[in-house]
C-alpha cells in the first residue's frame, strides 16, 4: 500500500493554499494562490453571508475605506472550490489517527513536501499546514474562523464566459475569513488538541505542539462560552474536542464538561454515523482521570452492534465487497474511499480481524476489483481516471493530470452533458456500476474534495502501509 498512500497523500500538498508548489517538490507546479494570501476581514460573530452577501460586504467596504485585509495562508482548495471550508479542519485529525495506527510505517522525508527533512513524519508536517491557517487567524478571545469564503464559485474575468478556465493563478473571486462557528471552534481544539500531543511526544515538535494545544484550549473555552450544545449533534462534537483535550492535557475539567453534556450519555445515537465518537473515546489511556468507563464501554460497544450488523447483512452480501453505510453514504458515486476507512477505526478499536478483511477488501475495490476493472483515481495503476474535475490540471500544459485523484465515481450518468451530447448506449442503458463518464467536467463523478476522498484514501492506504518506509529518493513523475 505504500503506493497507493504515496500518490494520494501528495493531492494534500497539491491543494494547499497560500504558498506555490515548486519544481523540487512537484511538476505540476503553480504560483502562489492569487486571490488568497490577501483576504478580506469579516466581523468575527458577524452572520454567514453567501455569495451575494460577500460581494455587497467587499464593495461596501471599499467604497467607505472601512475593508481590512489579512495576509494568510495555510488550509486546502478542493477540485473546483477554492474556499476553505470547516469540515476541512477535521483532516488534520484524521492524519494523527493513521500516524497512531501505524506510526512504523510514517518517516520524514517521506512524501517530498517543503518541510521534509526537518525531523518530523511528513504526515504531521501536513496536519500542520492545514492547521495553520486556523492557528494564526485564531481572534483574540480563541474564537476561530471557519475559514475562507468568495463572491462566488471560481471565475475569471479573462475567460467570462467559461468558469472552467479559472485557476488559482487567474481567478477573479474575492475572499473574506468566515466568521467563527461553534463547529470550527470544536473541529479546531479537536484537532489542534491531538496533533499536539502527538508532536509533543517527539523531540522536534515539542515547541509547536504547546502552542497547538494552548490554542486548541483557548478554542475550547470561546466556544462552550459562544455556542453551547443545542442538540445531540453538537454535543458530540464537544464530547470528541473535551476528549482530546483530556488526552493531550490530563486536565480533569475537560471530564467534567463531557459528564455535564445534558443528553449524551443517554440520547439514542446513531453509531453507523458516529464511529469516530467511539474510536475517540476508545483511544484514550486507562490512566486518564475522569474517564466514564460506563460511557466508554456504551459506545464501544453500540459500534460493534450497529457495524457488524451492517457488515453481516449488507456489506458481505454484496457481489463486491467494499464497506458503506447501508442506508446513508457519504459522497456521490460509488465514493470507493469516502466511508471504506472507517473499517480502519472499527480494525484498531476493537482488533476484530473482520473489520481488517473488509478493510482490505475495500481497498481492492478502489484499486480496481470492480466492475470497470478501473482504480478510481487518477495516476495510479494501468487503468485509472483520466480526467478528474481539477481546475489546475484543467488549465496547466501538461496532458496528464495530477495523480492521486480520488473521484466520486460510477453513478446515474444523467448530466447536463448528456443532454448536449447523448451518449451510446444511452444513459438509462448502463448498469450504474459501469456508468461512468471520464469527463472533468462532471462533477456528480469526477469531483473529489480533500475531506470526502482523499482524506480517507490517506487513511485506508496508511493503516495498511508497511512498516520501516525508506526516505523517498527516486525521481518524481515525468508527465507528459
Amino acid at each position: 500500500m505504500a503506493e497507493p498512500l504515496f500518490t494520494s497523500i501528495r493531492v494534500l500538498y497539491h491543494a494547499r493554499c497560500g504558498i506555490a508548489l515548486e519544481r523540487k517538490h512537484t511538476p505540476w507546479t503553480r504560483h502562489r494562490c492569487r486571490q488568497h494570501v490577501k483576504i478580506g476581514v469579516y466581523p468575527e460573530y458577524g452572520r454567514p453571508l453567501d455569495f451575494k452577501g460577500i460581494a455587497e460586504f467587499i464593495r461596501k467596504g471599499k467604497a467607505d475605506g472601512s475593508l481590512k485585509y489579512r495576509e494568510v495562508q495555510g488550509g486546502y482548495h478542493d477540485a473546483a472550490d477554492y474556499d476553505r471550508r470547516p469540515v476541512h479542519i477535521p483532516i488534520a485529525r484524521e492524519l494523527c489517527r493513521v500516524y497512531e495506527m501505524n506510526p512504523e510505517a510514517f518517516i520524514d522525508r517521506q512524501f517530498v513536501i517543503p518541510e521534509s527533512g526537518n525531523g518530523l513524519p511528513d504526515i504531521l508536517d501536513e496536519a500542520s499546514f492545514l492547521l495553520s491557517y486556523y492557528l494564526e487567524t485564531q481572534w483574540t478571545d480563541g474564537g476561530i474562523s471557519g475559514g475562507s469564503e468568495g463572491t462566488g464559485h471560481p471565475f475569471t474575468d479573462a475567460y467570462p464566459g467559461n468558469a472552467w478556465r479559472s485557476n488559482t493563478e487567474n481567478e477573479s473571486v474575492e475572499y473574506i475569513m468566515r466568521p467563527v462557528s461553534g463547529y470550527s471552534c470544536f473541529a479546531f481544539a479537536a484537532s489542534a488538541a491531538q496533533l499536539g500531543r502527538v508532536l509533543g511526544g517527539l523531540s522536534r515538535g515539542k515547541k509547536h505542539a504547546d502552542r497547538l494545544v494552548s490554542a486548541a484550549k483557548r478554542a475550547f473555552a470561546c466556544g462552550i462560552r459562544k455556542f453551547p450544545p443545542a442538540r445531540l449533534s453538537e454535543e458530540i462534537t464537544v464530547a470528541e474536542a473535551a476528549a482530546e483535550l483530556l488526552h493531550a492535557t490530563g486536565d480533569v475539567h475537560y471530564a467534567g464538561v463531557i459528564d455535564r453534556l445534558p443528553t449524551i450519555k443517554t440520547a439514542k445515537i446513531d453509531y453507523l454515523s458516529n464511529i469516530s465518537l467511539a474510536y475517540t473515546f476508545n483511544s484514550l489511556p486507562p490512566s486518564l482521570p475522569g474517564i466514564d468507563r460506563s460511557f466508554q464501554g456504551s459506545l464501544r460497544k453500540g459500534c460493534m452492534d450497529a457495524v457488524g450488523w451492517a457488515v453481516e447483512a449488507f456489506t458481505l452480501k454484496k457481489g463486491y465487497i467494499h464497506f458503506k453505510h447501508p442506508w446513508a453514504p457519504i459522497g456521490n458515486g460509488t465514493a470507493s474511499t469516502a466511508q471504506a476507512w472507517w473499517m480502519a477505526l472499527m480494525w484498531k478499536m476493537t482488533g476484530d480481524r473482520r473489520y481488517y478483511d473488509v478493510l482490505c477488501a475495500s481497498a481492492d475495490v478502489a484499486l480496481g476489483a470492480n466492475p470497470m476493472g478501473q482504480v478510481q483515481c487518477s495516476g495510479l495503476g494501468q487503468r485509472h481516471v483520466m480526467h478528474p474535475e481539477y481546475l489546475e490540471s484543467m488549465n496547466d500544459e501538461l496532458q496528464d493530470y495530477l495523480p492521486g485523484i480520488w473521484v466520486y465515481g460510477p453513478a446515474s450518468g444523467k448530466s447536463w452533458i448528456t443532454g448536449i451530447y447523448p451518449p451510446t448506449p444511452s444513459v438509462d442503458a448502463v448498469p450504474l456500476l459501469y456508468s461512468f463518464y471520464d469527463v472533468d467536467q462532471w462533477p456528480g463523478q469526477t469531483e473529489f474534495t480533500v475531506s470526502e476522498t482523499i482524506t480517507p484514501a490517506v487513511v485506508m492506504f496508511g493503516a495498511l502501509a508497511p512498516k520501516n518506509p525508506r526516505p523517498y529518493t527516486a525521481p518524481l513523475p515525468d508527465p507528459r
